[in-house]
């Protein structure tokens, strides 16, 4: 059989870089085994999944598992040393509820060094270094060398030992060791060691982005037996991190207290509309809307909210609106300590409720210090002047439209276009139109050719400038079009670029252009961005996941976009390029059995699908695009 992975990437990247490597085995494996295997592995399993969490938390990209082991790299020690606290502790609390005989403890050495990346793999003696400080750890315990000592003392609460110089085989200089000890009044992190002068370094609070727990996302994915998917979806490639130095906030929906469940959509508009405009703001990271919308109607303390997402601040309100009046309250908390920093109620008539969003937003744009570039403090006020009313249709459009089926996107656009009517100067209502076009064309859900449908995309987003040229959703509209739509992919790379200085704190702009990217000759940025909009975003939509597969693919990493396209299939069945992956991903890895039971699907979905009629106007390289129509073929279609 062919080597299929030599259709999409030749060459091999190598490249020399400082990381800080943190190396982790069990200590007294074999003996877990030998009493009782399924339960150690069952075992193994759940704490490899804190790991992968906490990894992921601190922006640590796991590099790989082997056996009983965890090896992965960070870009900070100060996010090694703190990731590797979060996960002792979490593991010595789970412990707590076993049996003695089947507890499960690992060591874990952390070292910083000059490494060697090839593809996936990660080589040098500051790997070697970091083997050699796990094997000297305690069970449940951490060490690190001098290098990671003065790199995080004096930035992390935490107290240190001098555990003496040790030799490294094939290393010419002894490496001093440090055993990382508790926070003050804490648990001590491993088994008590010989005595010795402790040495202290006092820092700031302990960092927020150091996330306790698996936290609220990942914890679902553990709960479905979901090691593997967290490790290649969360960890694999690089967590993509906006700034840990930048503020940062969630804001959960805003509560109904109308008394009223039909204004709800208002109370959920409310919330989004200060989520997107403060994305604009390019001094801070705001977590998406899929991801703070998981805490609807539930009573959550905010710290929980703070850990579980990785921010340092939330902002909580709520939306009270009788006949023309409104009444919105909104109080900015400092996620850590749970300390008020700010709290605002506002009475206003309905028809100054536009206002009331630009004065919240610009207190909290205030409380948080974030500097302004030039110019962002006038886009603060980009609904200004607008149609109440026509804003009222277009929260019930967006309702409709993220229900994501043929009916409800038809409903969206009705609504969509009545926000247009009575409000012919507000872009928003306009782009929306274009991505339900954009679904008729791209799903098959018009009642007029494609062609048409694409046209009428093109229109909307070119009017959306006309009315916005610094919308960022009209920018990203128009891109689509002329990377399906037209086949221009230069200018469709450009309109997405434009799309996110635009909104850079915009999970979606990040993925959408991923996703020209991987089809445009440079999956290695898509991936970035796409891992990006997941940084931004802890509970993406579950389209991203389209995106990631495919990006994986184009890599050739086929066991994770294996995971990515499986998870797309089932959470978007009638998405059809989810089918088209996994069908490419199982045919170029090997498992042509399951390639070809899963292009049964795709004809299950379009009976009259070929693939001699595949339109891969999407594809800009025509060797990849020959191949790609090959797999297809080969799968049975």
């Amino acid at each position: 059989m062919a080597d299929d992975r030599s259709g999409f990437e030749t060459e091999r990247s190598t490249e020399r870089r400082l990381s800080a490597i943190l190396m982790a085995d069990v200590v007294g494996f074999s003996r877990l085994m030998g009493r009782d295997e399924e339960f150690t592995v069952q075992t193994l399993k759940a704490y490899r999944a804190v790991f992968a969490a906490h990894i992921a938390a601190n922006r640590g990209r796991l590099v790989n598992a082997p056996g009983d082991s965890i090896f992965a790299e960070f870009p900070s020690v100060v996010d090694a040393v703190a990731g590797a606290v979060e996960i002792q502790r979490e593991l010595t609390e789970r412990n707590a509820g076993l049996p003695d005989d089947k507890r499960m403890a690992f060591r874990i050495g952390i070292n910083l060094g000059d490494v060697i990346s090839e593809q996936d793999a990660v080589y040098g003696d500051g790997v070697n270094i970091a083997a050699r400080l796990e094997s000297l750890a305690d069970a449940g315990g951490i060490c690190i060398a001098r290098n990671v000592f003065d790199q995080v003392k004096g930035k992390l609460p935490l107290d240190y030992e001098y555990q003496g110089e040790h030799d490294v085989k094939n290393i010419a200089e002894p490496v001093r060791v440090y055993r990382v000890l508790s926070l003050p009044g804490a648990v001590a992190l491993g088994a008590p060691s010989r005595p010795a002068a402790a040495r202290r370094s006092r820092g700031p609070p302990w960092k927020t982005v150091a996330l306790a727990a698996a936290g609220v996302a990942l914890a679902v994915g553990v709960a479905a037996g979901g090691w593997s998917l967290l490790q290649r979806l969360a960890t694999d490639g690089g967590t993509v991190s906006p700034g840990t130095d930048l503020p940062s906030i969630a804001v959960p929906p805003f509560a109904n207290l109308s008394g009223d469940p039909g204004q709800e959509y208002f109370s959920d508009g409310i919330t989004e509309t200060l989520i997107t405009t403060l994305a604009k703001l390019h001094g801070l990271k705001v977590i998406a809307r899929n991801s703070t919308f998981q805490y609807k109607g539930r009573s959550v303390d905010v710290r929980e909210i703070g850990r579980a997402l990785g921010v340092n601040h939330v902002l909580e309100g709520s939306v009270q609106r009788a006949g023309n009046r409104v009444r919105v309250t909104a109080q900015l908390i400092d996620a850590a300590s749970g300390e008020h920093l700010w709290a605002e109620n506002y009475d206003r008539d309905f028809n100054d409720v536009f206002a009331v969003q630009d004065e919240i937003t610009r207190n909290i744009v205030n409380q948080l210090n974030v500097e302004l570039v030039a110019g962002e403090e006038g886009r603060l006020l980009w609904r200004a002047g607008m149609n109440p009313e026509a804003y009222d249709y277009a929260l019930r459009a967006r309702s409709e439209f993220l229900r994501f089926t043929k009916p409800t996107s038809r409903r969206a656009r009705k609504l969509y276009e009545k926000a247009a009517e009575l409000d012919p100067n507000w872009a928003v209502p306009v782009v929306m139109i274009g991505w339900t076009h954009y679904r008729d064309a791209a799903f098959g859900w018009g009642d007029v050719p494609a062609e048409e449908s694409w046209n009428k995309l093109r229109a909307m987003g070119e009017l959306a400038l006309e009315l916005d040229p610094r919308s960022a959703g009209a920018h990203s509209l128009l891109s689509f079009y002329h990377w399906i739509g037209a086949g221009d992919y230069d200018r469709a790379l450009r309109l997405g670029e434009l799309a996110i200085e635009l909104a850079p704190g915009s999970g979606a702009m990040n993925a959408l252009l991923g996703s020209v990217l991987n089809w445009t000759g440079n999956p290695r940025r898509a991936l970035e961005l796409i891992e990006r909009a997941f940084e931004l975003n802890p509970v993406p939509p579950d389209w991203y996941y389209n995106e990631l597969g495919h990006a994986n693919f184009l890599l050739n990493r086929y066991d994770r976009a294996i995971e990515a396209f499986k998870t797309c299939v089932e959470r978007l069945p009638y998405m059809i390029m989810c089918h088209f992956g996994l069908v490419w991903a199982y045919m170029a890895s090997g498992e042509e059995e399951a390639g070809r039971e899963q292009a049964k699907e795709i004809l299950r979905i379009t009976p009259k699908f070929e693939a001699v009629e595949w339109d891969a106007k999407i594809v800009s390289d025509p060797a990849l695009r020959k191949r790609l129509k090959e797999l297809l073929v080969r799968a049975g279609l």
